[in-house]
């Protein structure tokens, strides 16, 4: 049942990736051997990914696999990243990728819940808007921008795109006071909703107001598809609210960085 966990978390991670891809003007979907390419070709790093497809056998398969990987972005003169697994690696894995020139940016926590957990305390009310004109579509990318340190324009090039918001998926943004300050975005993928794109002006964090526009956006699917099971991938800033909701970790993700 684990490794089931985390092969679902993994799918979860690639099949919403490659959504971003596919709704890019110039984005690239493809299966290389073990290796899932889900490349938005645009400024944003995170937005050009590799991920694993399957479990590394040993060393020497994952040499082949990040050969495959740096060899799809090689020349292309763009950041990326590779989305790995750390359920799936063998011992020694990390120097396989310090020898690559991929360097560790950060760390993620695959989670999952059947269903979240109901509030631990009173939450606030804010207006929460559906992600449904251009207006909407500019703030999501803006505020999430903003929370992981890019310039605005890398956001707004995937983000803000009218075609990502065309496909299975809505996205939220709250408002206090007539201003924008969180986002929060549910994908229908597979039997699951995948949770993405949550981020918070600093200022307005520890407020409650993340998790009112999450579970806004959790219950309007739920009564939309009727599907209560949810997935989503965390940073260190927001594991604490995820796990208040119910969430459980399944595995890790180390996110390495790469000049192509």
């Amino acid at each position: 049942m684990v490794a089931d966990h985390v092969r679902e978390s993994n799918d979860q991670f690639r099949k919403a990736w490659q959504f971003f891809a596919r709704t890019t003007p110039k984005g690239e979907v493809k299966e290389l051997e073990g290796v899932t390419i889900a490349d938005a070709k645009c400024s944003w790093p995170i937005m050009n990914a590799a991920m694993l497809s399957s479990p590394v056998a040993d060393t020497a398969d994952l040499r082949r696999r990040v050969a495959a990987a740096s060899a799809h972005f090689h020349g292309s003169g763009r950041m990326w990243i590779f989305a790995i697994c750390q359920g799936w690696l063998p011992s020694g894995a990390a120097s396989v990728f310090q020898q690559a020139g991929l360097n560790t940016e950060l760390e993620v926590t695959g989670m999952a819940t059947d269903r979240v957990a109901p509030p631990l305390r009173p939450l606030p009310k804010i207006d929460v808007r559906n992600v449904a004109d251009e207006e909407t579509r500019n703030a999501i990318a803006d505020i999430n921008s903003i929370s992981y340190d890019v310039p605005l324009e890398w956001g707004r090039e995937t983000v803000a795109r009218e075609s990502l918001w065309q496909g299975p998926v809505e996205g939220y943004v709250g408002y206090v006071d007539s201003q924008p300050v969180t986002t929060s975005a549910a994908f229908l993928i597979d039997n699951a909703i995948y949770i993405g794109l949550v981020a918070t002006i600093n200022q307005y964090r520890r407020t409650g107001f993340a998790e009112t526009v999450m579970r806004h956006a959790l219950e309007e699917a739920r009564q939309k598809y009727g599907i209560e099971r949810t997935i989503l991938h965390a940073t260190a800033a927001g594991l604490a609210i995820y796990q208040r909701m119910g969430y459980e970790p399944v595995t890790k993700f180390t996110i390495c960085v790469g000049q192509g």
